[in-house]
C-alpha cells in the first residue's frame, strides 16, 4: 500500500511539472515532442482574463496547501478556457486530498480530450498514474428494483444505477443511499478493505398509501337520549307545576300570615296609644 501511494505521488509530481512550476522560477518552454512537433505553449501564457486569474489563484492556493481551494480554480478555469492540462492540475489537487477516484476520473478525461494539448511524456505520466491509482480504489455495482433510481454516494449523486459502468469507490467506509419517487429510501453503510468489486442490491419498498375515507351521508347530531321521566306527557308536566305552585303559595300564606293582636288588658300601658 505504502508502495502505491509513493508511486501516484512520483507520477503526479513528474506530470504535473509542465503547468504547475514553483513560483520561484519562470515556467520553461516545453520541449519538442517525439515526432519533431512544437510541444503546446504554457498555460500561463495561453490562458485569458478569468480562466487566467482562476489558475493564478489555484497555484498559490496549491503552493500554499490549500488544494481544496485549488481544486474549485482549477475546475473554474477550466470551464473558462477548456484547456485539458487544467484536469491534470485538478486531478493533481484530488490525489493530494486521496480522492483517488475522482483523480482517477479527471485523468481519464485529460487522456480522452484534445491530444495536440498533451505531450507523450505527459500522456505517459497520466497512464503510470492510472495503473498506480486503480489498486487504491474499487469499482461500484449498484442495483435497485426502481427503473428510475438515483445512487448517492457519500451525499453526491452519481447518477443512476445502469450508468454506473465505470464508476470506482475509494478505500474506507461510504454511506450508500438509494431514492425513487413512490419509494422509501435505501441506506446502507459500507467499508470497503480491497480493490475487488462492490456490490449493492438495493430493494427499495413503496411508500405506505393512505386510502381516503370513503364517501358518505354527512353526519348530524344525534338527539339526546330520553329519560324515562322524559317521556311523560307535556300536559301532566305543567298540571304537575301548577299543583305544586299552589302548594307553594298556600304554605307561604301560613308562614307569613300575621298573629293576631291580643285585645289590651285594661289598665295596662297598651291602652294608651300616642
Amino acid at each position: 500500500m505504502i508502495g502505491l501511494h509513493r508511486l501516484c505521488c512520483y507520477a503526479m509530481i513528474a506530470s504535473s511539472a509542465f503547468s504547475w512550476p514553483s513560483r520561484a522560477h519562470a515556467e520553461p518552454p516545453n520541449p519538442p515532442d517525439t515526432a519533431g512537433a512544437p510541444s503546446p505553449a504554457p498555460l500561463a501564457s495561453v490562458l485569458q482574463g478569468k480562466a487566467k486569474n482562476d489558475y493564478e489563484a489555484g497555484r498559490l492556493l496549491a503552493d500554499s496547501g490549500d488544494f481544496a481551494g485549488a481544486l474549485l480554480k482549477f475546475q473554474s478555469a477550466y470551464l473558462e478556457a477548456d484547456d485539458p492540462r487544467l484536469l491534470w492540475n485538478a486531478a493533481a489537487c484530488e490525489r493530494n486530498l486521496h480522492h483517488y477516484a475522482k483523480a482517477i476520473v479527471l485523468v481519464r478525461r485529460f487522456l480522452e480530450s484534445n491530444p495536440s494539448r498533451i505531450t507523450p511524456e505527459a500522456a505517459a505520466s497520466a497512464r503510470a498514474f492510472l495503473e498506480a491509482a486503480e489498486p487504491l480504489t474499487a469499482p461500484l455495482r449498484v442495483e435497485s428494483n426502481p427503473p428510475n433510481a438515483q445512487v448517492y454516494l457519500d451525499e453526491e449523486r452519481l447518477g443512476a444505477p445502469e450508468l454506473m459502468s465505470e464508476v470506482r469507490i475509494d478505500l474506507g467506509t461510504h454511506k450508500i443511499v438509494v431514492e425513487a419517487p413512490g419509494f422509501a429510501r435505501y441506506t446502507q453503510t459500507l467499508t470497503v478493505t480491497s480493490s475487488s468489486q462492490v456490490h449493492v442490491r438495493a430493494i427499495l419498498k413503496p411508500d405506505a398509501v393512505v386510502m381516503p375515507p370513503l364517501p358518505g351521508p354527512p353526519l348530524t347530531d344525534l338527539p339526546a337520549p330520553s329519560s324515562p321521566a322524559s317521556a311523560l306527557p307535556r300536559w301532566l308536566w305543567v298540571a304537575g307545576g301548577c299543583v305544586v305552585l299552589a302548594g307553594v303559595a298556600a304554605g307561604s300564606y301560613f308562614v307569613f300570615k300575621p298573629s293576631a293582636v291580643a285585645e289590651p288588658v285594661p289598665g295596662s300601658i297598651a291602652t294608651y296609644r300616642f
